[in-house]
């Protein structure tokens, strides 16, 4: 009984932890902020990321002896290197901001200087917005149309022409949980892009490594507007 007991007061708490902290984080909701380079959209970029590493840290040590007793002492600190994976567009945009970013540290043999190829790199976990309806009204005219020829008509925003009605929703945009500045990142590897006739559903993808000389991480308040104003913590009125 005692294990039942413990395991269900388990249950409840995990339940609570969750319920207070806004959810668990998806690992699908990201964002990646490069450096910007002259000529490219980043924020364009960050669309075409598929798969991020966020980086962790390992401590070395190195053991010591005092007397008799023998402990171990910090020496070193290492990072594991950083990938991401891209979906490459046809024209290429990936691959030519990374190879002109690489450009800036080496090109045609001459290396360029640490402090101008050396970029700061963010990468952020999100919370999806709240959204609430905020009007909804069908358009008479279009429910005389042939259903046929109205289900083809495209959707223009709140527009819903194949539906015939205008729905509009009030929101909020994806919120940062979390953010993890990665600190001098220089774009060692470009990987290669596997091409063939056997692919010809495939999309092709792009992974660059990094190396980075450090991180720091900064949390953010996940709860949405809308969780604030129904907690009380936003007062409007």
């Amino acid at each position: 009984m005692a294990n039942d007991t413990n395991r269900l007061g388990s249950i409840e708490g995990i339940k609570q932890l969750i319920g207070a902290s806004d959810g668990v984080q998806r690992p699908n909701l990201f964002q990646v902020e490069l450096p910007p380079i002259d000529g490219y959209k980043t924020s364009d970029l960050n669309l075409l990321c598929k798969a991020v590493l966020m980086p962790g840290r390992q401590l070395g040590t190195i053991e010591k002896q005092l007397g008799t007793y023998k402990y171990d002492v910090i020496n070193a600190m290492t990072l594991s290197e950083v990938t991401m994976v891209f979906h490459v567009p046809a024209t290429h945009t990936v691959k030519n901001y990374f190879t002109t970013w690489q450009s800036v540290a080496w090109n045609r043999g001459e290396v360029g200087y640490y402090k101008d190829y050396a970029r700061d790199i963010r990468i952020s976990t999100l919370k999806t917005g709240a959204t609430i309806p905020a009007f909804n009204k069908q358009i008479p005219f279009l429910k005389k149309v042939n259903p046929i020829i109205r289900n083809r008509l495209p959707d223009i925003g709140p527009f819903k022409l194949s539906q015939g009605e205008i729905d509009m929703d009030l929101g909020t945009k994806d919120e940062k949980t979390y953010s993890c500045r990665l600190i001098d990142c220089i774009p060692t590897t470009l990987s290669d892009i596997q091409l063939g006739d056997e692919q010809e559903n495939a999309i092709a993808e792009i992974t660059i490594s990094f190396k980075v000389k450090d991180w720091e991480g900064e949390s953010y308040d996940a709860k949405s507007v809308f969780s604030k104003l129904l907690s009380g913590a936003i007062n409007i009125f």
